[in-house]
């Protein structure tokens, strides 16, 4: 059976898993600690942390720049302002010593967030605890 693929999306999943597959040979990349918030230029962030524990086998591989995504927008972690990408220029190598990479980001979302739905409480622009633009 041919899967139908009307938006030409298969190739780009399957470059992303060969991706992900060499990326995985030479380290772990994943998500560590608890959410943290933090108020950065006026602005009220959130804050993850990326760690990289290389595998101790041969190679390395090059991360340039980490991103946004769809339900979250890079945050400058030194303005609090939204941008597009941010520079790392980061070389592990598979047999080097792990490090980590801090995330600071806002939500990418125009709803108000609830108690129950998320710590932050604000969004994009608005000033903290006050709700307000």
């Amino acid at each position: 059976m041919v899967p139908l693929d009307r938006f030409d999306r298969l190739p780009a999943l399957r470059a992303q898993d060969c991706l992900a597959q060499s990326v995985e040979k030479i380290a772990a990349i994943a998500l560590t600690g608890p959410l943290g918030t933090d108020v950065v230029g006026g602005t009220l962030v959130g804050s993850l942390t990326l760690q990289i524990v290389p595998t101790g086998a041969s190679g390395s591989l090059a991360i340039g720049s980490i991103g946004g995504a769809i339900l979250i927008a890079l945050a400058d972690p030194l303005s609090g302002a939204i941008i597009e990408s941010r520079s790392l220029n980061l070389e592990v190598d598979a047999a080097g010593i792990p490090g980590s990479i801090r995330v600071v980001f806002v939500p990418n979302r125009c709803d108000p967030p609830t108690r129950s739905s998320w710590s932050l409480a604000s969004w994009r622009g608005r000033k903290p605890g006050t709700g307000r633009h």
